[in-house]
């Protein structure tokens, strides 16, 4: 079995491979590792308002959410016996 090639420094996983060998990560590796992070910050954030303005649209159109809920609930089901419990 081949060995996977490790990743340059100056990556996300080279600063975890830094760390589970009890290293100090270098410079590039932190920046690698704070400007990831900051890019999946950013789409929590997205994702939090997203789930906001569902709620409020839900709550706007309560009767057509309703019926959709039921529609895409009932999809669900179908889905999850044709897959035999593996969706």
């Amino acid at each position: 079995m081949a060995r996977r090639q490790l990743q340059p420094c100056g990556t996300p996983a080279a600063y975890r491979r830094h760390l589970y060998h009890g290293e100090e990560p270098c410079q590039q590796c932190r920046d690698a590792h704070n400007d990831r992070t900051r890019e999946h910050g950013g789409i929590r954030i997205r994702n939090r308002a997203r789930q906001r303005a569902y709620i409020r649209l839900a709550s706007i159109y309560t009767e057509a959410f309703e019926v959709m809920l039921e529609e895409e609930y009932a999809k669900a089901l179908a889905e999850e016996e044709t897959n035999g419990g593996d969706a």
